[in-house]
């Protein structure tokens, strides 16, 4: 809803009338404090709404980099104990059972 210039006098003629000067300017004040022009349209908030759906877009982006990295890099630890287990178990079975067969 758009409001004309002539609008907005008369309303404020009203309550200059009603409430005085004084008290009209600090409701005018409260109403819109930094003026009009610092209201977002709905341009406004369609670019904003583009602009985060890009960055949240790339944000997915990274994590699923993120995501196969931590993935790959559990699977290499997971190899590496592994192999570090069974290393020292037949270490173990070799001390036990060598002594026996010699």
């Amino acid at each position: 809803m758009s409001i004309s210039e002539a609008e907005r006098h008369t309303l404020v003629s009203g309550l200059t009338e009603t409430l005085g000067t004084e008290r009209t300017q600090i409701l005018m004040k409260c109403i819109l404090p930094d003026g009009w022009q610092h209201l977002a349209t709905k341009q406004d908030v369609e670019v904003a709404d583009a602009r985060m759906r890009g960055e949240f877009g790339e944000l997915r982006g990274e994590f699923g980099e993120l995501r196969g990295y931590i993935d790959s890099a559990l699977a290499k630890q997971t190899r590496t104990y592994l192999l570090a287990l069974v290393g020292l178990a037949v270490t173990v079975w070799l001390t036990l059972l060598l002594p026996a067969v010699f």
